[in-house]
Formats: structure tokens, sequence, C-alpha cells
């Protein structure tokens, strides 16, 4: 952890993303909110911007909502607000890289079929996703490990945050 980001305070994320979870929000909303109310960053289309990225983006099984939350997270944080920022772009781009690689080092993939098991497109995984309580029993372990990695440093994850501008390195 990095001093600032002391265990309670992970704790504490993980506990409201995964509250956030149970209310009915998805995995990517859940962790966006979570990790911008944890970072400070304006609310105004937050969890808007991350309602079509549950389920894998639109339930098709691609990444892991929680994966691309976090992801929005650290973009609405600090990702490059002018097209000529290729310096943040890059970086921002490399940080995703080893985020990624973190999470399925973590979760056993970053495709959302591929952690649950479910191709949520056929109508009879759909039927087995709600049946076997898929959302409850599997999904909150990635929201968690979306969150914890988020927050974590970059000597426990491989170095994820190395060379991240400030702005972009959100305790790790």
């Amino acid at each position: 952890m990095m001093p600032h980001d002391r265990p309670s305070e992970v704790d504490e994320t993980v506990r409201r993303a995964l509250e956030l979870f149970a209310s009915g929000f998805n995995c990517a909303e859940s962790v966006l909110m979570a990790l911008a109310e944890r970072w400070g960053v304006p609310e105004e289309n937050i969890p808007a911007v991350a309602t079509a990225f549950g389920g894998g983006i639109a339930s098709r099984g691609g990444p892991c909502g929680a994966l691309t939350g976090a992801l929005m997270a650290y973009g609405a944080r600090g990702g490059r607000r002018e097209a000529e920022d290729i310096e943040t772009k890059k970086a921002v781009n490399e940080m995703a890289e080893r985020f990624i690689d973190s999470f399925a080092r973590e979760a056993g993939s970053w495709l959302c079929r591929d952690l649950i098991g479910l191709d949520l497109r056929r109508p009879e995984d759909k039927d087995r996703f709600k049946a076997e309580k898929v959302r409850e029993t599997k999904c909150p372990r990635f929201v968690k490990a979306a969150v914890e990695i988020a927050l974590s440093s970059g000597k426990q994850q491989g170095g994820i945050g190395v060379g991240l501008p400030e702005k972009i390195s959100p305790g790790w």
C-alpha cells in the first residue's frame, strides 16, 4: 500500500463498491462510482457512462465490467483532456495494460464470459445466470478484485503505477 492508502481505506472502498453492486448497479458502475468517490472525481455523469459496460459490455461477454469500471475511473481522474497530450495517453495505456494483466492474474481472465462461464447472449445461459445467482455468487469477487488492484501499490501488483504521472497513479 502507498502510505496514504491504509488497509481500512481500501477495505472501505471495496465495501462501498460491493454495496453499490448489491443495490443493483452493474459491475462497471459500482467500481467506477466507488473509485470516483474515493478519489474525489466529480460525479456529474457517473454511473451513466458505465451503464453499457456490465456483463462484458452490453452482456456480450467481453472485458469484465468491473475492470472497465476501474479503467474509466482512472481516465476520469487523470486521463488526457487535450488530443495533443500524447504523453498522458501513452502513460494511461501502459497503466491499463498492467492493470488488465494484474486483474487477469487475480481473477483468472479479463473476459466476462470466461469469468462467469456463460455466454449471456444465449437465452439458456441468461436463465442459468439468474437461476445460479451468478451475479450474487461470482461477480462480487471481480468487483472486489478490481477495486483492490486499483488501490494497491505498484510493488504489490507488478509495478502497475511505475512511471505514471501523479494524477493517474492513485496509490499504486
